[in-house]
C-alpha cells in the first residue's frame, strides 16, 4: 500500500504519536483505527476523503503503527483522553466527525459520551 500523505509526529503526555493530516483549513474528520491497525488501515479512505473538501486526521494510537508503545495499562479511557488531548494540540476542538474501526469506533464513542 502507499503510505499516506504528509506524515508528522507530535508529543503528547511523553508520548510520540504519528499522525496524518491534510486540508487543514476543513471541517475536520478523524480516523481512529482499530485493534492491530495503524494510519495505513485507512490508506484508500484518506484520499478520496480528502478530495471531498475534508480536513482528514489519522493517527497510530500509542502501542500501534509507528507511535511509541510504553509500557502502561491500556485502556479505553486512556485512548479516549489521549485522543482527545491529541485533537486539542493539532488545533481541533470537539466539534470533529470521528470515524472508528473497531476499537477505534469505542474510543470515539467514549469521546463522544464524555462531551
Amino acid at each position: 500500500m502507499k503510505p499516506p500523505l504528509n506524515v508528522n509526529y507530535v508529543r503528547i503526555d511523553g508520548i510520540n504519536i504519528r499522525y496524518v493530516d491534510q486540508n487543514q483549513n476543513q471541517k475536520p474528520v478523524l480516523f481512529i483505527h482499530g485493534l492491530g491497525g495503524s494510519i495505513e488501515s485507512w490508506n484508500y479512505n484518506i484520499g478520496p476523503m480528502s478530495s471531498r473538501n475534508l480536513r482528514i486526521v489519522a493517527l497510530d494510537l500509542p502501542g500501534f503503527g509507528l507511535s511509541d508503545s510504553p509500557k502502561i495499562k491500556y485502556s479505553i479511557n486512556f485512548y479516549s483522553d489521549l485522543v482527545a488531548k491529541f485533537l486539542q494540540t493539532i488545533g481541533i476542538d470537539r466539534n470533529v466527525s470521528i470515524i472508528g474501526s473497531s476499537l477505534g469506533g469505542q474510543i470515539g464513542a467514549e469521546m463522544a459520551f464524555k462531551k
